[in-house]
């Protein structure tokens, strides 16, 4: 009976042993910092090893996973340096798992990987605390920047916008390129901080939801490109970010564009896509990756399931860089959303969360079956 006893007690050493052992791989303790010991410092060898069924769909999903980790514990590391641009990626990336745990809870996402929703959870987790924790570096180092922007990150991006594919029969295809001449930095970020109330002056201190005359013109011109498009895609989704969008669409129905903002989103988001028809055909040199990335996302958030394609995932994967982060590999890319930084490893600060927010994405689509993943998959 003493040696069948100190047996049992034995194993329950090892059995407790082995199930503290995973956590402590991928899921700090929740006191530790989020640059703590015991996370993940390289990325498992593996990759494409199925999560669950075995499957083409599966691997892509591991894919994305273990990808998206890799990249969050980039993050981990570094994010007492990367600037507003990075969090911002994060925050999308938070809000798109933030989603996906939504849909779960109702019940419309497969539950024949449970296990894979555990873990995408615990990375929602890992990114929610490296974002407090970014956010007050952020705030210490330019309060006046970071206030212009605050509105951007400081809470995750969840915009409930259903699956949905662009209309273009008898539209227009134009050949496009990603190749612009002159981006108005300066209009775009007053015109981002006008609708989120970020403008620092007397008139405009604290008072979101304006849309000025200047800036509605550049939100609304025609045949744009490259960033000064994204910028253009994106001050809607900030504007609904903050609140803005019954404003907005009212404004917009007065000045004749009578479905509203839905109708500036698909214009763009139509537009945005002959570009990235057109780029990914010839191949995206490494100065336009960013600016694909970019795209990509901001109309991925508004559920266009036209810029979530296997083939494009494959490209995007390739880009990743052995220490997690999405930078470059000869020569710097130019500025864009609001400031681009390099980091050490030749990583790109904007470009990494851009990343990471677009694995997030994917990851989303692909565990909801409203997204149709499964029947879109390319080989």
């Amino acid at each position: 009976m003493g040696v069948g006893r100190q047996t049992r007690l034995v194993l329950l050493v090892l059995c407790v042993g082995a199930l503290w052992s995973g956590p402590s791989q991928g899921t700090p303790h929740r006191k530790d910092p989020p640059d703590g010991r015991g996370e993940r410092e390289a990325r498992p060898a593996g990759r494409g090893d199925p999560v669950g069924r075995s499957d083409r769909q599966d691997r892509a999903l591991w894919d994305v996973v273990e990808a998206l980790e890799w990249t969050v514990d980039f993050f981990r590391r570094s994010y007492r340096d990367i600037n507003l641009d990075g969090l911002y990626g994060l925050r999308i990336a938070e809000g798109q798992l933030g989603l996906m745990l939504e849909a779960v809870e109702d019940g419309s996402v497969h539950h024949t990987v449970r296990h894979v929703i555990h873990r995408l959870g615990r990375i929602k987790v890992r990114i929610t605390r490296i974002s407090h924790h970014a956010l007050h570096m952020l705030r210490s180092r330019d309060m006046e920047y970071f206030r212009k922007f605050e509105a951007v990150v400081k809470e995750p991006f969840l915009l409930r916008t259903p699956w949905k594919y662009l209309r273009t029969d008898g539209e227009e295809q134009r050949e496009e390129t990603m190749t612009e001449t002159w981006f108005p930095g300066n209009l775009s970020d007053h015109c981002l901080a006008e609708v989120t109330g970020g403008l620092n002056s007397e008139k405009h201190r604290d008072r979101k939801c304006t849309v000025s005359e200047r800036c509605w013109r550049f939100i609304t011109a025609s045949h744009t490109s490259g960033y000064t498009l994204s910028h253009q895609i994106l001050w809607t989704i900030l504007g609904e970010h903050v609140g803005c969008m019954e404003n907005i669409d009212k404004y917009a129905r007065r000045r004749g564009m009578l479905e509203g903002t839905q109708e500036l989103r698909h214009r763009h988001c139509s537009s945005a896509h002959n570009h990235m028809e057109a780029l990914m055909h010839r191949g995206a040199a490494q100065a336009d990756q960013d600016m694909f990335l970019e795209t990509s996302v901001l109309c991925g958030m508004l559920g266009y399931r036209d810029f979530l394609r296997d083939d494009w995932l494959r490209t995007v994967l390739a880009w990743q860089l052995p220490s997690g982060c999405f930078g470059i590999r000869h020569t710097p890319t130019r500025r864009r959303l609001l400031g681009e930084k390099l980091l050490q490893h030749d990583c790109l600060s904007h470009k990494s969360g851009l990343g990471a927010a677009m694995m997030g994405m994917y990851a989303r689509c692909m565990m909801d079956p409203a997204c149709n993943w499964r029947s879109e998959s390319r080989d």
